[in-house]
């Protein structure tokens, strides 16, 4: 039995029939191979569910549901949260896709048990995968912080994008899972204040993931909310 932890990857999904494949790709070659990969699909209407279906590798798990919409988003994290099998849990959104030496560069560095997450840097892509940026600049600026300091830090915004976040799963079970306000259309940002007054956060100067960005995202079409 291998000793390498896995890594529970949690990926919400809603109408990513352009997207999903790249997606579950990144993970299949991944150099580190000890994770699963639980996908959420909240109602999507389009050809989504259909693609997810041809991959027939054991440690994809596809789960449907009714449509509930971003205000409900948390209790799509939380169930797969609650069913993953990992040590570790990592947020790949259906739209988003990672290096293939990403697993392998951060569970690496896991090595203090007082380190509740960590996070890198991450490539900003088009609808078509071209590059657009990478954010965020100040990874470095984090480095050797307090935790006082991190909070502060965020406080202020959110510096990490949820794609290259690893967090360890019992330091999120104790926080009672993850976090959404009334009225705030995602979980991340309050998942990671909260953490930051539990833990210790890792940065990482090295690309951990890559973010999509198009219209039909929330964070384009609900910017003002957000």
């Amino acid at each position: 039995m291998s000793i390498d932890p896995i890594v529970s990857i949690i990926t919400p999904t809603y109408n990513h029939e352009r997207f999903i494949a790249q997606c579950i790709e990144s993970v299949l070659c991944q150099t580190y191979p000890h994770w699963e990969q639980i996908i959420i699909d909240d109602g999507s209407i389009d050809r989504t569910g259909e693609i997810i279906s041809q991959y027939t590798d054991s440690r994809i798990k596809y789960i449907r549901q009714e449509n509930k919409g971003i205000w409900r988003l948390s209790e799509a994290y939380n169930k797969a949260l609650e069913i993953s099998r990992g040590d570790y849990i990592a947020i790949l959104e259906g739209d988003d896709f990672w290096p293939q030496d990403k697993l392998e560069i951060q569970i690496r560095k896991f090595t203090c048990d007082d380190t509740v997450l960590s996070w890198g840097r991450a490539k900003n892509v088009d609808i078509n995968g071209n590059l657009l940026g990478i954010l965020p600049k100040e990874v470095k600026s984090f480095m050797g912080l307090s935790r006082e300091q991190v909070l502060g830090r965020l406080l202020l915004g959110n510096a990490m994008h949820s794609c290259t976040v690893i967090c360890r799963k019992s330091a999120l079970q104790s926080i009672g899972g993850f976090k959404q306000a009334k009225d705030m259309p995602y979980v991340d940002y309050p998942t990671w204040l909260e953490l930051s007054l539990i833990g210790n956060f890792l940065p990482i100067d090295e690309i951990l993931g890559c973010y999509r960005r198009h219209d039909n995202q929330i964070s384009s079409s609900m910017k003002s909310s957000m």
